[in-house]
């Protein structure tokens, strides 16, 4: 059911630049392909995250959140947090930021429990959609999905090279995707992770007078 699900948002998305005969490319077993699982977020310098802390104990708790809920992972890639003082976050994900702070807490006070998310995750799509946007994520976003919150592609949109970049720790990697074909399936860019940019090229450049 999810599968067909996502062919259909496909089919909406390419509404609007596919023709008749690229239609029906997409009607073939893309459906069958399987997907990629969900990436996690891998926490970089530069995030902001939220980091709450809470326990039975709401007395002996208390201190960990003295200064607030909201810090900035620093160029070293730590957090100053109360009580726990500086704690590297960077290159862990999520759930792993989450484990390593439990365990610090809890030597501390007893089944203490800590919750983190990353607060300015967005992903931007640019170019030949209807509505350019930056959009605030709080896990990977399937790509159709990121399309679809733009207002999915215009007339003049070239699906089969869409370009989506992605930082790689001090890299910048740049994928090409052809939607007339099933590659956005196994491609890495399937789903869109924090930092993602996407540029939809037009098929017909603007002329310059």
């Amino acid at each position: 059911m999810h599968k067909s699900i996502v062919l259909i948002g496909l089919v909406t998305v390419l509404a609007g630049c596919a023709t008749p005969r690229q239609m029906a490319l997409l009607e073939g077993d893309a459906a069958s392909t399987t997907k990629a699982d969900v990436p996690a977020f891998t926490i970089a310098d530069g995030d902001e995250l939220q980091i709450v802390f809470s326990a039975q104990n709401a007395e002996a708790i208390a201190p960990f959140n003295s200064s607030g809920t909201q810090f900035i992972v620093d160029a070293d890639g730590k957090v100053t947090l109360p009580v726990i003082g500086n704690v590297s976050l960077a290159g862990k994900t999520i759930r792993q930021a989450q484990d390593t702070l439990q365990q610090l807490v809890c030597r501390q006070v007893h089944n203490a429990i800590v919750q983190v998310s990353i607060t300015n995750a967005v992903i931007t799509v640019l170019g030949e959609v209807h509505h350019p946007m930056c959009i605030s994520i709080k896990q990977a976003m399937p790509f159709l999905q990121a399309i679809g919150q733009a207002g999915g592609f215009t007339r003049n949109a070239k699906c089969k090279s869409i370009m989506v970049q992605r930082q790689q720790g001090e890299q910048i990697q740049q994928y090409r995707i052809n939607l007339l074909t099933k590659e956005l399936y196994t491609s890495p860019c399937y789903y869109l992770q924090k930092g993602d940019v996407v540029y939809v090229s037009p098929l017909h450049p603007a002329k310059v007078h």
